[in-house]
């Protein structure tokens, strides 16, 4: 069955059932086997709830207003109740889910094989010579197109799934429906987890969690992204910490390994920075500043003897101070050299430096 035929049976489906619910006062019983035990209303309610014929969906409709009518006074129902529906809705959402992804053919292996592919030809975009701000960064919406699924895939894999692989998630609003109906017996059964309002988003959240492609890179990393949360460095915010978080996480999304937080090179942002925030300046190279003209001369008045490689901007805070490099593209490029192993990040204000570096001392 094609997709189109799918969710055009999907659509009739859900409104013949919320209209069935809309007018079930016009359910004439007398043609319907409807049983007569509360036990057994549940029992055809589990059993029929997403049936598509219509005497069967009229019959879970009476089923659940008689055992709206008998279980809140019952404490023998209720419990019978509550053992048969509690954890229902989420039952039926994994099947619906896991049925969805089989129809459009989506896996976590082959999702990532994909991400892998699409990474390659982004990295060569990036990487060009003819990607530069001597233009005013002329490439850079080409560059948003390759990272676009990317960064989908990283982080919302769902999403990437529904928009470019045809994830139909229409199951969603039918359940929502058994989910009303089951909450008009016992509220208690309709809550979804925390932070998650309907079966949609209940779906979407477990489909990313079994199709996360960060794994490879994540495990790779050891406990050095830990190191980078708690390092002891004079000077360094939380805010510069999330910062390097951020963009550590960028750095492996497109395949780069992870720099790690170095307090010399830490020490030379911040006082750049500073430097910057107190005249109004901004850039590398200056030959009036205290600490030196260069990006180099000011780690190694720092401490630092190393190559140094310097990014800076100006913005808000640490996730738009990395986004505004990024739109800059030899900024980005510095962003993602492979050879990286150090980073130091510091801020003033709004004013923004990182300093890269493929040595540790």
């Amino acid at each position: 069955m094609s997709p189109i035929i799918r969710t055009a049976c999907s659509c009739f489906l859900i409104v013949l059932m919320t209209s069935l619910v809309m007018a079930d006062d016009e359910i004439d019983e007398s043609k319907l086997k409807v049983p007569a035990d509360a036990k057994d209303q549940m029992k055809f309610i589990e059993r029929k709830w997403n049936s598509t014929r219509e005497k069967e969906q009229q019959t879970v409709i009476v089923c659940a207003r008689r055992l709206k009518e008998s279980v809140p006074g019952d404490e023998d129902l209720q419990k019978k109740f509550l053992s048969t529906f509690e954890g229902f809705k989420e039952k039926c959402a994994d099947e619906a889910l896991a049925d969805a992804l089989k129809k459009a053919k989506v896996t976590p292996l082959g999702l990532r094989k994909e991400f892998e592919k699409l990474r390659e030809p982004a990295l060569q975009l990036i990487e060009s010579n003819e990607y530069t701000e001597k233009d005013k960064n002329k490439l850079q919406p080409d560059v948003d197109t390759a990272t676009k699924p990317l960064f989908q895939i990283w982080r919302e894999p769902m999403t990437y799934c529904i928009e470019a692989k045809s994830l139909d998630l229409a199951e969603a609003k039918k359940i929502d429906e058994l989910v009303k109906m089951l909450g008009e017996i016992d509220e208690s059964v309709a809550k979804w987890p925390e932070g998650i309002e309907n079966c949609e988003a209940y779906m979407r959240a477990k489909g990313n969690e079994q199709l996360d492609v960060t794994y490879v890179e994540y495990k790779a990393q050891g406990d050095w992204l830990e190191k980078n949360k708690t390092m002891e460095i004079d000077g360094i915010t939380d805010e510069d910490r999330e910062h390097v978080r951020i963009l550590n996480d960028y750095r492996m999304m497109m395949g780069r390994k992870m720099v790690q937080l170095h307090p010399m090179l830490c020490e030379a942002t911040r006082r750049h920075s500073e430097w910057m925030a107190k005249t109004g300046k901004m850039g590398h190279d200056f030959p009036e500043h205290p600490d030196g003209p260069s990006p180099s001369d000011r780690a190694l008045r720092a401490g630092f003897r190393g190559k140094v490689f310097e990014n800076c901007t100006s913005a808000k805070d640490a996730d738009t101070a990395v986004w505004r490099m990024y739109k800059a593209a030899e900024h980005h490029k510095n962003m993602l050299r492979a050879s990286h192993n150090t980073v130091g990040v510091g801020h003033s204000g709004s004013y923004w430096t990182e300093n890269f570096s493929p040595d540790d001392s």
